[in-house]
């Protein structure tokens, strides 16, 4: 029987290091939430991508910071949750919890409601600002060593969708709903 024992120590959680072993029982099934948060704050983005975003909440009823919900929705999607409404069953997850930079113990993460209005509050502003934000801190990355070639994958394929969809338009080049 092989015997595998293999342990990585990640970034720091309040002065406590985070380590990843596969002998310690089933916590979770996304611990590539922890390297995806490695390489965030080595990329810095998800900061950067913050400061795009004005907070209009009441302070008072404030629960989650803009960064911890950004950090939340966009490693979720990173990790094949691109649907919202994973946030429910996910908010409590112990690997998530630590990369967005709250302990297992901690509070849970923000809920579906809750990164959904948030979501939807961010105006046309702040897109533009997050887009440059994005391209800037592409061109940072390369400005060393430019890559030789680009490649822009526009997929033109028709998904028909089926049944009565929610948002399930019809399409007049293709002739369907799509």
């Amino acid at each position: 029987m092989t015997e595998c024992s293999t342990e990585i120590t990640l970034f720091p959680l309040s002065q406590k290091p985070v380590t990843i072993r596969n002998d310690g029982g089933a916590l979770t099934s996304d611990a590539g939430a922890l390297l995806l948060r490695q390489l965030d704050d080595r990329l810095g983005l998800t900061r950067r991508l913050a400061g795009c975003v004005v907070d209009r909440r009441e302070r008072g009823k404030v629960r989650h910071e803009v960064l911890s919900l950004l950090r939340q929705r966009i490693y979720q999607i990173a990790l094949g949750y691109e649907d919202c409404n994973d946030a429910d069953r996910l908010r409590s997850d112990p690997a998530l919890k630590l990369a967005v930079g709250r302990a297992p113990t901690e509070a849970d993460l923000a809920s579906q409601p809750t990164l959904s209005r948030w979501e939807n509050a961010v105006g046309w502003r702040e897109c533009w600002r997050l887009s440059e934000a994005l391209l800037e801190c592409y061109l940072q990355r390369h400005r060393k060593r430019p890559p030789r070639r680009l490649v822009l994958d526009v997929d033109a394929t028709d998904d028909e969708t089926h049944g009565h969809q929610q948002l399930a338009f019809f399409h007049g080049y293709y002739d369907e709903s799509a």
